[in-house]
Order: C-alpha cells, then sequence, then structure tokens
C-alpha cells in the first residue's frame, strides 16, 4: 500500500507540471495567434488542438492530479473546447 500511494504521489506530481507546461504553451500560442492572420494562425490552430487527447486523460477524475490542479485542467479543457481548436465528439 505504501508503495502504491508513491506511487500516486509521483504520478500526481508528473501529471501536475505537465498540465502546467500544457497550460503555458496554449497561452502562449493563443496570444501569439490574437495577431495573426487566419491563414497565418491555422496550424498553430491545428498544434493546440493537438494538446486534447493529454489535456483530456488530465482532466480526467481518475488521473493523479493534484487536487489544487484539478480545476485547472478541467478549465484548460474548456477553453480548448470552447475556442473550437478540437472538436467534440
Amino acid at each position: 500500500a505504501e508503495a502504491g500511494s508513491r506511487v500516486w504521489a509521483a504520478s500526481e506530481a508528473a501529471n501536475g507540471a505537465t498540465l502546467t507546461v500544457l497550460k503555458a504553451l496554449r497561452e502562449d500560442l493563443v496570444a501569439e495567434m490574437s495577431g495573426m492572420a487566419e491563414a497565418a494562425a491555422a496550424p498553430l490552430r491545428v498544434a493546440v488542438g493537438g494538446l486534447a487527447p493529454v489535456v483530456t486523460t488530465l482532466a480526467n477524475p481518475a488521473t493523479p492530479l493534484p487536487d489544487a490542479l484539478r480545476e485547472a485542467g478541467a478549465k484548460v479543457l474548456k477553453q480548448l473546447l470552447r475556442s473550437g481548436m478540437i472538436e467534440e465528439g
């Protein structure tokens, strides 16, 4: 049980760090795209949309993630959906 607890804690830390990086990357890319012509921003939109599977996994309640970041994971996923960068489905 103790080993499982350590694994869970390590997974929470790794997933939390991943979410923090993805959130910052998304914010940076969205800021860059705001001043671009649509045609120039299109490849970046595809790149941001490519983050969806990872963000979806991190937002899943079964994924080890610090409670303090659980809401942030759901928020990033909602932002991706709302922006149309990924398709609901």
